[in-house]
């Protein structure tokens, strides 16, 4: 069993290194599968971003390990350089509170490193310059180094001044060539550190060479890979091999986004050159990736690039799409005419149903009112009831008591009518007004313009207008109307015959009254 085990597992390792030993062969190949990676680009990105929720988990029960932040912030900077910087600075904060003066320098070199990816060129320079290099400790050396000469060779890739990129140029050189004193020679980062020396001081043959061991040795998925294929890439275009320089930035691209990696030049420089050779399909792709990728890396200054030459690519699309028009001009005018008998329709149907929302509110709302001064009315019923009670027992107590004069002058003074019909008025005006709110202003357009009624600010309806109010009740007795107001017959026939004098349409006066506050048959 032993022996079993033994042999799968060497199986599976052999298996593992044949896959990673296969890379592609030619330009068509690296181009083939380099557009299948981009299919599958977020399921790249999703692995890598489960290790980190997996050293973020790590970080949260260790949240004292100020180097565990700094690795968390290793990981992210090719995915997300806002969230790295944070990162960093969340070591920084923990190292300093516990006086780690070593790891705190550490971490803040590898977050000045990144800051110009975010185009914060200025303040990245300003930190590595305000460090001595006798102040680095011993232990940081190697990490001020590569620090140092990342932030110069990237703050140089987004100056096209020639005096002032060789300047970041000939500064991240120094640092590299400091650097190299402590890589051990013959490894792949020594072998880059070389090529990247070469290259900048114009040798290329030696750079190229270093560069090929490097690819022959890295793993496809390894940001190193990347790193060697586009320096590759740059030799290969200075010296107007067009082909090869596309070859290996397919190769730079396809390394990228199998580590994962959101933040890349590769991917933008290939679909330039895609397009200006007229593969608009698969540069179109290659943009839209590059695109994505800086905008959700919050690489601006990458993202800023990508989107400029989005317009190129959108005007060819244009270009080829224009010829298709002609024919699908026909078949638009007809979903044209069909979207637009529905539009009507469907707006129709809104119409109607908004109408009879709005009726169905207003009913509501009608019924609201009158149910509510309905409970008013009764409330009323009940006081009179009440005062009638009272004036009973007042009027026994009286009789009882032979007091009938006193009972006669407080019937014959009318106060306890006059209170009464007061009451009555007031919670009638009240109820009135808030059920025919419009009343007055309604009555008015029935008057000609000099024969308008006015309260004058007055609380409650006038005589006039109380008998209106009863008139719209329906209720058109003059007996009855005098039996309310505690006015006589002549009185009552008097006020309706003058105002019915002012009105502008006198024939159809009384039958106007009745129309004020109707909800009419509306369509629905």
């Amino acid at each position: 069993m032993k022996l079993r085990s033994l042999l799968l597992t060497l199986f599976a390792g052999l298996t593992t290194l044949s896959i990673y030993a296969k890379k592609p062969a030619s330009y068509s190949d690296a181009i083939k599968w380099l557009i299948e990676a981009i299919d599958d680009n977020e399921q790249y990105v999703s692995q890598r971003l489960a290790h980190i929720d997996s050293l973020k988990a790590m970080a949260n029960e260790d949240a004292t390990s100020a180097m565990l932040y700094g690795k968390i912030g290793d990981e992210l900077k090719g995915v997300d350089v806002d969230s790295a910087i944070a990162y960093y600075q969340k070591g920084i904060d923990i190292a300093r509170a516990r006086h780690d003066s070593i790891a705190a320098q550490q971490l803040e070199l590898k977050r000045a490193a990144i800051l110009p990816i975010i185009g914060i060129v200025k303040e990245g320079v300003e930190i590595i310059d305000s460090i001595e290099q006798s102040h680095v400790y011993r232990e940081n050396l190697t990490h001020f180094y590569a620090a140092a000469s990342g932030l110069y060779f990237n703050a140089a890739s987004f100056y096209q001044l020639p005096g002032l990129k060789e300047e970041y140029l000939n500064r991240g050189l120094q640092y590299t060539d400091s650097l190299m004193q402590f890589i051990p020679t013959g490894t792949n980062d020594r072998l880059i550190c070389e090529a990247q020396a070469s290259v900048i001081r114009g040798d290329k043959v030696i750079a190229s060479a270093l560069l090929d061991e490097v690819l022959a040795n890295a793993k496809l998925s390894e940001n190193i890979y990347a790193r060697a294929a586009g320096l590759r890439a740059a030799i290969a275009e200075s010296s107007g091999n067009e082909t090869e320089s596309m070859h290996y930035l397919a190769l730079s691209a396809l390394a990228d986004i199998k580590a994962g990696t959101r933040e890349t030049t590769s991917l933008q420089r290939l679909g330039m050159k895609l397009y200006n050779h007229g593969d608009v399909k698969n540069a179109y792709s290659c943009l839209m990736l590059a695109l994505n990728n800086a905008v959700q890396s919050g690489a601006r200054i990458r993202a800023i690039e990508s989107s400029q030459a989005l317009p190129i690519i959108a005007q060819t699309f244009r270009e080829q799409d224009q010829r298709k028009l002609t024919w699908l001009f026909i078949l638009i005018v007809l979903l044209s005419i069909a979207l637009t008998v529905i539009c009507f329709v469907i707006i129709a149907q809104r119409r109607r149903k908004t109408r009879l929302e709005e009726l169905r509110n207003t009913l509501a709302k009608s019924n609201y009112v009158k149910e509510t001064y309905i409970s008013r009315f009764l409330s009323l019923c009940s006081i009179y009831i009440e005062r009638l009670e009272e004036f009973n027992r007042m009027a026994g107590r009286k009789i009882t008591a032979g007091q009938i004069d006193d009972l006669y002058q407080s019937i014959k003074s009318g106060k306890l009518l006059t209170e009464q019909r007061q009451l009555f008025f007031e919670i009638f005006d009240d109820a009135f007004v808030n059920i025919y709110p419009t009343f007055i202003n309604e009555i008015n357009r029935l008057f000609t313009s000099d024969k308008q009624i006015s309260l004058d600010g007055k609380k409650g309806l006038s005589t006039e207008l109380r008998i209106l109010a009863f008139m719209r009740l329906g209720v058109n007795d003059n007996s009855q109307i005098s039996q309310f107001t505690g006015l006589s017959l002549n009185t009552i026939y008097t006020y309706r015959t003058k105002m019915k004098s002012r009105a502008i349409n006198r024939d159809s006066f009384e039958s106007d009254i009745m129309k004020i506050g109707e909800i009419g048959d509306q369509e629905i």
